[in-house]
């Protein structure tokens, strides 16, 4: 006989304690040992803890809490004993929100305990592990399955790659509508899934909709192409806010042609970094070479968006020359200029974290032009005395501020030094 642990829930959206209590006498009836304990359990709980709680309130609900969560661990011990043992762990977990372990008296309760893992580790474990295991031909842990996946994205605890690998991994022999459900909810936003990490969550909702691109799902992407399209703006809109929070932040995200340095600042970086690169260029492309449109995208001063204008230009005006010693010429006279043009900041008398940072996005401004270009060896050799001043001028003034202030961390000049390449 199958033990079912999901609620009844009625108009409301309140549980039906009588029929819960109900399948708690059948269940105790049954031998299944770990297994029909913890469905007693989560019956138990769910008298004490609705949907909607996310931390464990009083000491008797800390109390069920953790009988639940020492059978769901009982259970990966031992998946073998019992056929649905799989699919109870997933169910059980479907019900319990992560933050269930921050309560103050969960903590308290569980200080004299042997220790436990928390929900979130339970979860992950799921996810990584045990999910991949299940019969997707047997109907019990297929339903379970999809419940998990199911209050990872409603509790907002779907914001990972591991949670996007397990999607991308769903066969659509059984779950093709199941997908285009959970896609519904990523394209359109529903407000009452949304996580309050944001707006990253708009990247993790896109990676859902793209694991539907396998040829399978065709009539349901036309049919939603201009939610599609919203969720995108969206992403593009955000990451462009990411690379201009800040005055002349946009510079310097251009200097370091948007790779990845610890003095930009941008949180979740690596996840951000196609994204923002597109949102500078359309930025940049739409502008049509007006450095007052510029500036003003990208929150910058003018002279600043002048220097980035002026760059594409010589990089263009280059291109179109097919003599290679007139074409080094132009590509020296941008660099010479390059070399006097000041920076913010860069005349500051002090010896500051302000300053290095300025001198080296200076730097990392002159050596990505000369990347941009077709004679990129020839440059290097001929600036490379003048490269090589203007980085340790930067390790100068870097050092002068870690004796200064011996806390400083000196992580990203190791860096620095490992891949200049001067």
């Amino acid at each position: 006989m199958r033990i079912t642990i999901s609620p009844t829930y009625n108009n409301d959206n309140k549980i039906c304690t009588t029929k819960i209590q109900q399948n708690v006498s059948n269940a105790q009836n049954i031998s299944f040992g770990a297994a029909a304990e913890l469905s007693v359990l989560i019956y138990k709980a769910y008298l004490l803890l609705s949907v909607s709680n996310k931390t464990a309130k009083n000491f008797h609900t800390c109390k069920q809490v953790t009988k639940v969560k020492q059978s769901i661990n009982t259970l990966y011990n031992d998946l073998n004993i019992h056929p649905y043992a799989k699919a109870e762990i997933m169910l059980a977990l479907s019900k319990m929100r992560s933050e269930i372990d921050n309560s103050s008296k969960f903590s308290v309760y569980n200080f004299f305990r042997q220790s436990l893992p928390s929900v979130s580790e339970m979860k992950k474990r799921t996810l990584t592990e045990l999910i991949y295991q299940t019969d997707d031909s047997n109907g019990y842990e297929r339903n379970a399955k999809k419940d998990f996946i199911t209050s990872l994205y409603n509790y907002g605890e779907y914001l990972s790659q591991d949670f996007i690998n397990v999607f991308k991994s769903l066969s659509d022999v059984y779950y093709k509508t199941f997908k285009e459900d959970i896609a519904d909810k990523a394209i359109y936003g529903v407000k009452k899934y949304l996580p309050s990490t944001l707006p990253e969550q708009y990247i993790y909702n896109y990676e859902i909709v793209k694991a539907l691109n396998n040829g399978n799902h065709y009539k349901y992407l036309v049919e939603n192409k201009d939610g599609i399209k919203n969720l995108l703006h969206s992403i593009y809109s955000a990451a462009k806010k990411k690379i201009t929070s800040k005055r002349n932040l946009a510079y310097t995200y251009y200097s370091y042609d948007g790779n990845k340095n610890a003095y930009l600042d941008i949180s979740n970086y690596d996840l951000w970094t196609d994204y923002s690169k597109i949102a500078f260029n359309t930025a940049l492309f739409e502008s049509k070479g007006d450095s007052v449109k510029l500036a003003s995208s990208l929150n910058i001063d003018k002279y600043l968006a002048d220097d980035i204008i002026k760059d594409y230009q010589v990089l263009d005006s280059a291109q179109n020359t097919l003599d290679k010693d007139k074409k080094l010429e132009i590509y020296k006279q941008r660099v010479n200029d390059k070399f006097k043009f000041i920076v913010p900041d860069e005349n500051t008398q002090s010896n500051s974290p302000k300053l290095y940072k300025t001198i080296y996005c200076k730097y990392k401004n002159i050596l990505n032009f000369i990347n941009k270009t077709e004679l990129k060896e020839e440059l290097e050799n001929i600036y490379k005395e003048k490269l090589s001043d203007l980085y340790y001028r930067y390790g100068a003034v870097y050092d002068k501020c870690l004796r200064d202030n011996p806390t400083d961390d000196n992580t990203f000049l190791d860096y620095i030094r490992m891949h200049s390449g001067f």
